[in-house]
């Protein structure tokens, strides 16, 4: 093992490919941007692929490597070589002005500096370097899954994309995939017969902007847990999406619960008496809090001003829906969970907005 602690004290810079668990959906104009990233303590730059466009048919490709020995393509990028689609998809091109309106992008480049070359070892390797080794290292490798994990929440959040693997692999299907069939009549065989039926769902959310992907990798950096409530809202998004209409329902009417519970817990010095009471029995329902607690009287300005903002369907279109499905084991439709998720998104937004 080549020991660099052996060499002139010097940094040297991590050059790391991420193939992401789910796809996240950019602007155009975000693509072959650079950005500060932080992950386990190590800061660096995370860059987005950068586009291609010969002929009609734009693709994405590998970021600038300016300042990276050409070694670096040959050993780091060799698998985008061999894969069209290996960098991301561009959804949506205007092949009059040339211009990417939304990518999905699937790998991300990232660039940490200022390691100490004292802190790397090397794996055995006759023709060079080995494979890098220790602790700036293995960190990384310990930690960028839990990364991700955070930015996809933050993701959903603030742009309502999915970013979940499941639903990237529903987008497309294809009618008996894997199915083969030929015909045999005598000593004569046809030619096989493959799938001929693709369906391609079309997700419609707001794509990450430059601001708001550079907010999400700051918020994660600095160590920002996402609220349980968003994270429910996110949940219930994915499960509407997979088919699972009661799934979801349930995690809506849960993040508004959380929601407005944790929201007068806040103020419970300076509610009511008879509210404050309630509240500490933990004895407040989600029909209570949002049929009773918005017609309470003497409550303080600042929360009554909120409370008199909650969507005026908020009990036809999610409580009774979320009793139906726990109370009384009944079926939902599409059309009766999704208006329950958006409710609930309203309702999270406005009694707990998010950091700025």
């Amino acid at each position: 093992m080549e020991d660099a602690s052996r060499e002139s004290a010097r940094d040297i810079e991590l050059v790391a490919l991420y193939d992401l668990p789910a796809r996240l959906t950019f602007a155009g104009a975000c693509l072959g941007s650079a950005s500060p990233v932080c992950i386990a303590g190590i800061d660096g730059e995370v860059y987005l692929p950068l586009l291609h466009a010969s002929g009609d048919y734009p693709s994405l490709v590998h970021p600038s490597l300016d300042g990276l020995p050409g070694h670096v393509e040959t050993l780091l990028l060799r698998r985008g070589e061999r894969d069209h689609w290996f960098w991301g998809t561009v959804r949506s091109w205007n092949s009059v002005l040339r211009e990417v309106n939304r990518a999905e992008v699937g790998v991300l480049l990232f660039r940490f500096g200022g390691v100490s070359s004292g802190e790397v070892q090397y794996g055995e390797y006759l023709h060079g370097r080995g494979y890098p080794i220790g602790n700036p290292v293995d960190r990384i490798f310990q930690h960028i899954d839990s990364w991700f994990e955070a930015l996809r929440l933050w993701v959903r959040a603030l742009t309502t994309q999915h970013v979940d693997e499941q639903v990237d692999t529903k987008s497309l299907t294809v009618a008996a995939q894997g199915l083969e069939m030929l015909t045999v009549e005598g000593q004569k065989v046809s030619l096989p017969r493959t799938p001929s039926s693709i369906t391609v769902r079309v997700m419609d959310f707001d794509p990450l902007d430059l601001k708001t992907w550079q907010r999400a990798l700051n918020l994660v950096s600095q160590g920002v847990a996402l609220p349980i409530e968003y994270s429910l809202v996110g949940s219930a998004r994915v499960e509407l999406r997979l088919g699972q209409h009661r799934r979801a329902v349930v995690d809506a009417a849960m993040a508004v619960e959380l929601a407005l519970t944790a929201f007068l817990n806040a103020s419970l010095s300076i509610l009511p008496p008879g509210l404050q009471t309630t509240l500490n029995r933990n004895e407040q329902t989600l029909g209570w809090l949002i049929k009773t607690m918005p017609l309470t009287k003497a409550l303080p300005t600042a929360i009554s001003s909120v409370l008199n903002q909650l969507p005026a369907d908020c009990e036809s279109g999610l409580l009774i829906t979320r009793n139906d499905v726990v109370h009384r084991n009944k079926a939902v439709t599409y059309a009766e969970a999704s208006k329950t998720v958006e409710i609930a998104a309203s309702v999270v937004k406005l009694v707990n907005p998010l950091p700025i």
